[in-house]
């Protein structure tokens, strides 16, 4: 309940329609009234603490308190400090600042220790102080938490990031490494490859000498297995008398018995040279690869 004015009469008059409206809930008409009173008595405890009561009862509660506080200081009035403390500590409350209410409170009290009500508004000031400070505590340590699982999860992540680097760059260090024994491997085929059409090379050249050979050494003594036995046998179907006669035009058959013999041991030296390039060249071919498809 807004507080009866006192005063000069004028002022209890303005006070008391500031009141009439108050309690029909005409709050703006009430203020304009107390508004009234404070222009013509700045110092005027009623204006300055039904103010207070209209601001809160709009729900303006900073406006409130400051003219609950100005009414606390305009007073020595015990009785007057202690309401007007208590309804500092309403405000409070509204605003859920309890540590501000519970203050209040309790300077309500040191002004009216026998005020039940306001034991009654600190208590559960108390109450719901305690129950903020648990809720802030419950908050930062979830937020201690939270922050320590970020830390977490961002110095794994690092990790996993290094880890995946040294990965990395093993991977391409063995794909160099495979690379370059790849490299080494292809290099040995292909050198293999020149090896082996060197030696197929080498062994068709030996093939074409000995074609050659062969063909030098069978010349001459085909040509001359035909004379000697063509002569011959002349001699015999021609010949009379003497068969070692020499008959002009014919050489004697002592010399075709001489040419025949150095004929044949001529051939035995080709043949001979034939059959020794023949035996070098199979134990210098080089063996044949055989490769394994099973």
């Amino acid at each position: 309940m807004p507080l009866l004015s006192f005063g000069q009469e004028k002022e209890r008059a303005i006070i008391n329609e500031g009141n009439a409206y108050y309690e029909q809930g005409n709050y703006d008409s009430a203020q304009t009234k107390y508004d009234k009173v404070a222009t013509l008595n700045a110092s005027s405890v009623a204006s300055k603490f039904n103010s207070g009561d209209v601001y809160y009862q709009k729900g303006e509660y900073d406006k409130a308190l400051e003219q609950f506080n100005a009414a606390v200081s305009l007073t020595a009035n015990k009785e007057l400090k202690a309401k007007a403390y208590h309804n500092m500590g309403n405000s409070y409350l509204k605003t859920e600042k309890y540590k501000e209410a519970v203050g209040a409170y309790k300077n309500a009290l040191r002004n009216n220790p026998s005020d039940i009500d306001t034991r009654y508004n600190l208590a559960y000031a108390q109450r719901k102080l305690k129950e903020q400070q648990d809720q802030q505590n419950d908050e930062n340590k979830d937020d201690q938490n939270q922050d320590n699982k970020d830390q977490n999860k961002q110095d794994q992540d690092q990790k996993n990031e290094e880890g995946k680097g040294d990965n990395d760059k093993q991977n391409k260090q063995e794909g160099d490494n495979k690379d370059e024994k790849g490299k080494e491997n292809q290099g040995d085929g292909d050198n293999k490859e020149d090896g082996d059409k060197g030696e197929n090379e080498k062994g068709e050249g030996d093939k074409k000498d000995e074609e050659k050979e062969g063909e030098k050494g069978k010349q001459p003594g085909q040509e001359d297995e035909r004379k000697p036995g063509e002569e011959s046998n002349s001699a015999n179907q021609s010949g009379e008398g003497d068969p070692n006669q020499q008959i002009e035009g014919q050489i004697s058959r002592q010399d075709a018995l001489r040419l025949l013999e150095a004929i044949e041991n001529e051939e035995d030296k080709v043949q001979e040279k034939v059959k020794a390039y023949k035996l070098k060249q199979s134990d210098n071919k080089a063996p044949q690869k055989i490769e394994k498809d099973w």
